[in-house]
């Protein structure tokens, strides 16, 4: 982990959106140079770990050029923004400002955009969608079953729907979005992703934050990964659910991310 310092938003990437709500709007200017040691825990399908970690993050400049900002000799940067669209790119442009100047990088800055490219549907989308089933979708995947709903702290139906996964590694459930909300909080962002899960969806930045946020909490802390080439226990602290055929998916974004 890096060691605390300045926090900064960036106005342009705040006031994308014009059409924005006005938690989002009041996202602009909120950070300060506060960083704070947390104890607490990021709950997964599996179990809800206890953490203990400051989190170090950094100021994020105007977007630049892609070949300025992604100046890394382990990420393939070419692969990456393959056959990609235009708003794909633009959210590839934005997690990669965050991790760069959240203190993300090397191999491990190449195992969370693996993950993500996972995550958010090679980059397509910041909000899981439920398809033709619509809400249905949600309450049937985190609230029909009681483990999973009780894991994922959701205490009604609608807690199932409001709190589907979103940003790039897709923060799904109440209780992750509360405890992620006081992450925020503690270094100085004052926003409610409780009372405004879509911030995550509107606000880049918020939704790239709140993914590093629970990797640095989740990832690195409780699972103790140093190794970040060791995929199968990456994707245990993002999706540890998944079968052995959706997992190699995300071993083939690594390799084929992974300059190494």
């Amino acid at each position: 982990l890096v060691a605390p310092t300045e926090l900064g938003m960036s106005p342009s990437i705040i006031a994308r959106n014009e059409s924005t709500n006005d938690a989002a709007r009041e996202a602009q200017g909120i950070l300060n140079d506060r960083i704070v040691s947390q104890s607490d825990r990021i709950a997964t399908q599996d179990e809800a770990p206890v953490v203990n970690q400051s989190q170090g993050l950094m100021s994020r400049p105007e977007l630049e050029p892609k070949v300025t900002i992604t100046a890394d000799n382990t990420l393939n940067i070419d692969v990456l923004y393959k056959g990609l669209s235009d708003s794909q790119k633009d959210n590839v442009d934005s997690l990669l400002n965050s991790l760069d100047n959240n203190g993300i990088s090397g191999v491990e800055k190449v195992a969370f955009i693996a993950q993500a490219k996972r995550e958010s549907g090679n980059f397509n989308t910041l909000v899981e969608s439920g398809g033709s089933a619509g809400d249905a979708y949600f309450v049937k995947k985190y609230w029909a079953n009681e483990s999973v709903r009780n894991n994922l702290g959701n205490e009604s139906k609608q807690d199932a729907i409001d709190f589907k996964g979103r940003g790039p590694l897709q923060l799904t459930g109440k209780w992750n979005y509360q405890h992620v909300n006081k992450l925020l909080k503690e270094v100085g962002i004052d926003v409610d992703i409780v009372k405004n899960p879509d911030l995550l969806e509107t606000n880049k930045e918020i939704g790239d934050l709140t993914s590093i946020l629970y990797w640095k909490d989740r990832v690195v802390k409780r699972k103790g990964i140093t190794d970040f080439t060791d995929v199968d226990k990456v994707t245990s602290g993002i999706n540890p659910g998944e079968d052995r055929e959706t997992k190699d998916i995300r071993k083939g974004f690594f390799k084929e991310l992974y300059k190494g």
